[in-house]
């Protein structure tokens, strides 16, 4: 099955029934159809930009874990020596001058593994806080249709991708370099106690590469699999956390916990699976390597009673052997999870390589000066748009001009398009065609950036974060003008909230604003947008949730306020106090009033 979602993957019948709906579609390319390029994984040298200075700091990794493996080289000798030489001539000052010589290589073997696994600690940090503050910085900077598309857990899984890839680079390049010299070293050495043993253990580690080789597609796939289960059960427990209100006013808690059970189910399940192949997997790699030691004592046994070597050269060997086999199994599984890094690539790479929403930059140097209570003009010049893959115009040739100052009402029905405009004018959704004016200049030529500082807004979907009513109000800011605060405070008519909290403006809300009504939550909103000083406030049912005393009192402020105002609103106290109200539909904008 080829699923979009997930890749190629193989189903039984069982499976496929679960996931088969009754409906066939056949897909057939039109004359004008272009074969879309595929999204390319993220390549382990692109993550080198994102960390700069790890280089240096994996060669210095990487030649301490050389000397700490060349140290590991010599101790098979210690007991060579002990059997050969101390045992058989009882030589105790050759024994004290082993004892004490290897006793110098201990302890230099150990601050060199000491200062390796600091090294490593250090690596592992600092890659993971220049990868994550990269990937982050760019997923925040995504269009507005990436999040709307996408389910929470969905991303969040994405993103701890990092994490899997972090460590694989942090450590598992230097250590698979490492694996690989030691390994053809171990097995130069080797050879010099006996091809026949040597080439005994290297025929048994082939057959150990071909059944990892052989165990990797299926453990791919349930690796794959687990990710994607995880992810669909972790965004049913999130949006069960943050919807718990209305499942509890509606008696669906108890759905609700069937359904994450469910997703949580195939979750574990899909673990299973996971496990079912490792546990295979470590079975046949335990009964290989159980026959491989039978084997090779046997004819190293031999060769000891043919007086082919000697006894201490086959204590050496066994030691040598574990040392090779245990470095080819992990040079075999570095370069298995390498491969399997290619799944958390191609995940991540869905947040990489979006490009970032378009025009957030200015394409020119302009001056952008804000003066306040002026207000700031906006233009709409024959705007249209269609959402990708539709040929239904939601809007089409809207012409609008606002002046500095105007205060503005949209109405109509739900679904004619109110939002999307608004959400046009912001910068948050691409006109199909068409240009958004700030002043008489193009937003695109602006920057987004630098339009959104001479803007605010109150939408519907609009939520407090956790912090302090004061952090809410001045979005975090670290130089807080309190003067303004007030000020807001006033507007909003929020005296007579922030005076029944504990704390007054130090009281922390949760997030989504819990303990706080829908009314005081919107007036915060409001105070937030304010507190930025726009030029323009766009407002989408900004006063929906207040009572008629108090939405009379703020809409009065917002009428004093000399800046450009912008509503979505259908309330007749709202309508009244505005200059220009328009009606939108599908047929577009119709002006209503003007006063």
């Amino acid at each position: 099955i080829n699923d979009p979602a997930g890749g190629t993957s193989q189903l039984t019948p069982i499976q496929l029934s679960k996931h088969f709906t009754g409906i066939a579609l056949t897909l057939i390319p039109s004359i004008d159809f272009v074969r879309d390029n595929v999204t390319q994984p993220v390549r382990i040298r692109d993550l080198w930009q994102r960390a700069p200075g790890l280089m240096g700091a994996l060669w210095q990794l990487g030649a301490l874990s050389l000397v700490l493996q060349l140290l590991a080289l010599t101790t098979p000798y210690y007991m060579q020596w002990i059997m050969d030489e101390v045992l058989l001539t009882y030589d105790v000052q050759l024994l004290l001058v082993l004892a004490i010589g290897f006793s110098g290589v201990l302890l230099f073997s150990t601050l060199i593994g000491m200062l390796r696994s600091w090294l490593v600690v250090r690596c592992t940090n600092f890659l993971a806080l220049s990868l994550g503050s990269g990937v982050l910085r760019h997923l925040l900077r995504l269009p507005h249709d990436f999040f709307v598309q996408r389910h929470l857990g969905d991303i969040a899984s994405r993103f701890d991708s990092v994490h899997a890839i972090n460590e694989r680079i942090s450590s598992g390049i230097t250590e698979t370099a490492i694996d690989g010299v030691m390994a053809l070293s171990i097995l130069i050495v080797m050879c010099f106690y006996g091809w026949e043993l040597t080439f005994t253990v290297l025929g048994f580690m082939c057959v150990y590469g071909i059944l990892r080789w052989l165990f990797y597609q299926p453990l791919q796939t349930a690796t794959h699999a687990q990710l994607e289960t995880k992810a669909k059960a972790d965004s049913v427990f999130l949006e069960s956390v943050r919807t718990n209100q209305t499942l509890t006013l509606f008696n669906q808690t108890d759905a609700r916990h069937q359904q994450w059970q469910h997703k949580y189910v195939d979750s574990l399940n899909t673990g299973i699976v996971l496990s079912r192949w490792n546990i295979s997997f470590d079975a046949v790699n335990k009964l290989l390597f159980g026959i491989e030691n039978i084997i090779v004592i046997v004819l190293a046994t031999h060769m000891v009673m043919a007086q082919t070597i000697t006894l201490g050269m086959l204590i050496a060997f066994i030691a040598y052997k574990n040392m090779f086999t245990g470095r080819i199994a992990s040079l075999i599984e570095h370069v298995i999870l390498f491969k399997m890094l290619g799944m958390h690539m191609q995940r991540l790479s869905d947040i990489t390589h979006t490009p970032i929403q378009p025009h957030l930059e200015a394409k020119r140097a302009l001056v952008m000066t804000q003066q306040t209570g002026t207000g700031g003009a906006l233009t709409l010049e024959n705007v249209t748009f269609h959402y990708p893959g539709s040929s239904l115009n939601i809007l089409e040739n809207v012409n609008l001009h606002i002046n500095a100052g105007d205060s503005l009402v949209l109405s109509g029905p739900s679904g004619g398009g109110k939002t999307t405009l608004l959400k046009i004018m912001l910068g948050l959704l691409t006109p199909t065609s068409g240009q958004i004016k700030y002043n008489g200049v193009d937003i695109t030529d602006i920057g987004l950036i630098a339009y959104r500082k001479q803007i605010s807004t109150v939408m519907q979907d609009d939520v407090l974060l956790a912090g302090t009513v004061l952090d809410n109000i001045t979005f975090f800011a670290e130089n807080i003008d309190t003067e303004r605060v007030q000020n807001v405070i006033k507007q909003c008519q929020l005296q007579t909230v922030i005076a029944q909290l504990a704390m007054g403006l130090q009281s922390l809300v949760g997030e989504l604003g819990a303990q706080l009504s829908g009314g005081q939550i919107q007036r915060i909103l409001l105070a937030r947008a304010l507190y930025q000083q726009p030029q323009i406030l766009f407002l989408d049912e900004a006063t929906s949730a207040l009572d008629q005393p108090n939405e009379a009192l703020i809409v009065q402020s917002l009428a004093d306020i000399s800046i450009t105002k912008i509503h979505i609103a259908h309330r007749q106290e709202t309508i009244a106090h505005a200059q220009l109200h328009y009606e939108i539909s599908m047929n577009g904008l119709h002006l209503m009033n003007k006063t």
